[in-house]
């Protein structure tokens, strides 16, 4: 069997950590079948159109089409490109594939589909989460999108809130099953090392690393990740925690954490001292950075299934996270972290606030959702339950 693996995401020399979790999914995948990666990319002056390189024995191939900036109005476009100028770049090197994998249902998927029904491939797409909550809704209703689904023949779906949700909205499509991407139980694990910076805070360590993204096609600007919430969440507990021989540590990191708004907003607080401020984080650090902290915040106001709250179960950390979405499927409530309702700053303190100085149950939660990540979000699944899911997508007639 041999699979195409269409993502606008995957590591290069030139950066080795970007898709790296597609990296992983096709070095997983690579053990069973011959799978090479299509990875689209924005064409830029003075650069071939059409590339390919190794990284680690896969076997890459980057196709470089002329995108629009990237704004809320620009999607409908991207899909335009990717799919018919796409189609010229690639339609000599898919035709031999026996299987189309697309990462993300929406731009990607919709392409692939079309580059599926021009070459009689069969075709499975892999649904994240935004793409099918934020990015679907808005083109499927489009002349040119309409009728995409008659050519896809599985559907791979991060949990199963975003399998029932594309099920809902697109009956008619077969094989769509809940398939966890899990994690790396021998990388992420309670034993190993931490980070001296961090273990140096004295106090009970809470994380955040979600940053201050802001898509411009997807609702909530800045706070997609529950940042301002959780900023102002904190203010109520700086303000509440006075004498403490454990105080509650607040850590900071991810996309846009270190600016000078940030760095004003820790000024302004009454124990600035109780605030770190990561800004971009290493993704080869997180495994020692799980280890220096006593939770994992996930405040996020829309999520398919975080890749930082598995992590963080599978290193002994237990998520305090919101109810929203796929997340219920990772956390048990009072098991192995907190459900909490997501935007309101209140309740996210009040949680902090209970459990900052029970670090015994905390521990005790935080083996539980070793024990629950063990049991059902094992990385090396997640290629097994693919390759089943590619040969039933197979026996689809075309």
């Amino acid at each position: 069997m041999r699979v195409a693996f269409v993502t606008g995401g995957f590591p290069s020399k030139e950066n080795p950590m970007h898709g790296i979790f597609n990296y992983r999914a096709v070095k997983g995948i690579k053990e069973f079948v011959d799978i090479e990666v299509f990875r689209i990319r924005m064409w830029r002056p003075f650069v071939s159109f059409k590339n390919s390189y190794e990284l680690d024995d896969i076997k890459v191939h980057e196709f470089f089409i002329p995108l629009p900036p990237y704004t809320k109005y620009s999607l409908k476009l991207q899909v335009l490109l990717i799919k018919y100028f796409g189609w010229q770049l690639i339609k000599n090197d898919i035709k031999s594939f026996d299987i189309i994998h697309s990462v993300g249902a929406s731009v990607s998927g919709i392409a692939s589909a079309y580059w599926a029904q021009m070459t009689d491939v069969h075709h499975v797409t892999q649904v994240i989460g935004s793409d099918l909550i934020f990015q679907l809704p808005r083109l499927k209703n489009l002349p040119f999108v309409k009728g995409w689904t008659r050519w896809v023949h599985g559907v791979s779906c991060n949990t199963n809130f975003l399998k029932n949700l594309f099920q809902k909205n697109f009956p008619d499509v077969p094989n769509v099953e809940a398939i966890y991407r899990g994690t790396d139980l021998e990388t992420f694990t309670p034993e190993g090392p931490g980070l001296d910076e961090i273990l140096s805070l004295n106090g009970t360590r809470f994380l955040f690393v979600g940053g201050f993204p802001n898509y411009p096609d997807i609702p909530y600007g800045d706070n997609l990740k529950g940042g301002r919430t959780i900023l102002k969440a904190w203010e109520i507990v700086d303000s509440e925690v006075e004498n403490s021989t454990s105080p509650p540590v607040f850590i900071i990191g991810g996309p846009s954490s270190d600016t000078p708004e940030i760095r004003k907003w820790k000024n302004s607080l009454k124990h600035p001292d109780r605030v770190k401020i990561l800004g971009k984080i290493n993704p080869l650090d997180m495994p020692n950075l799980y280890r220096s902290v006593n939770v994992l915040l996930l405040p996020s106001l829309s999520e398919g299934m975080p890749n930082a709250a598995v992590e963080a179960s599978a290193s002994g950390v237990p998520v305090f996270g919101s109810k929203v979405d796929g997340v219920p499927e990772l956390i048990k409530n009072g098991y192995n972290g907190l459900l909490i309702p997501p935007g309101i700053p209140e309740e996210w303190a009040k949680a902090i606030l209970t459990y900052y100085d029970k670090l015994d149950l905390l521990k005790a939660m935080g083996r539980n959702a070793r024990e629950f990540v063990e049991k059902k979000f094992d990385a090396r699944n997640f290629p097994i339950r693919m390759v089943r899911l590619y040969r039933k997508a197979l026996e689809v007639k075309l």
